[in-house]
C-alpha cells in the first residue's frame, strides 16, 4: 500500500507542476482538438455556476475528511484497491481545493475541443470513483470477498 501512496504523491506533484506551468501562461496546442492552455474554472463540475463558493469550500473539506477516515479504515483492513481509489479521490480533491483557496478557482490546463477543460486532479478523482465502483461491484459479485 505504500507503493500506492507514493504513486499518488507523484501524481499530485505532476498536477501541481502542470498547474504552475499553466499559470505562467504556457500554451501548447497539440492538435486541433487537444491542447495545454490555462482555464480558471470558478464554477463547479463542468463549469456549472457556483452560487455559494464558501459553502462549497466547506463541503469539499468535509468530504475530504470523511474520505480520509474511509481510507484509513481500508488501510487497517488491508484493502489495497479500495485504499488506492480513495487516495486518488482525496488527492485530486485536495489539489483542486488548494487551487480554490489560493486562486479562487480551479486551475484547469488540458483543453479538449474548444470548451472542455480539465486537469490531472480531475482525472484522479474520476479514476478513483470508477475504481471504487469496480471494486465494490466485484466485492458484491464475489460474495463479500476482497
Amino acid at each position: 500500500m505504500r507503493v500506492a501512496a507514493w504513486f499518488v504523491l507523484g501524481l499530485i506533484l505532476i498536477d501541481r507542476w502542470l498547474k504552475n506551468l499553466a499559470l505562467s501562461h504556457q500554451e501548447l496546442p497539440l492538435s486541433s482538438s487537444f491542447g495545454f492552455k490555462l482555464y480558471e474554472n470558478s464554477g463547479l463540475i463542468g463549469s456549472l455556476p457556483n452560487p455559494a463558493p464558501n459553502l462549497i469550500l466547506l463541503a469539499i473539506a468535509l468530504i475530504i475528511v470523511v474520505l480520509i477516515w474511509l481510507a484509513a479504515a481500508a488501510w487497517r483492513q488491508n484493502q489495497t484497491s479500495q485504499f488506492l481509489c480513495l487516495l486518488l479521490i482525496i488527492a485530486g480533491a485536495a489539489s483542486n481545493l488548494t487551487d480554490r483557496l489560493l486562486h479562487g478557482s480551479v486551475i484547469d490546463y488540458l483543453q479538449f475541443f474548444t470548451t472542455g477543460y480539465l486537469n490531472l486532479a480531475d482525472l484522479m478523482i474520476s479514476s478513483g470513483v470508477l475504481g471504487l465502483v469496480y471494486v465494490k461491484q466485484n466485492t458484491i459479485s464475489s460474495g463479500g470477498r476482497h
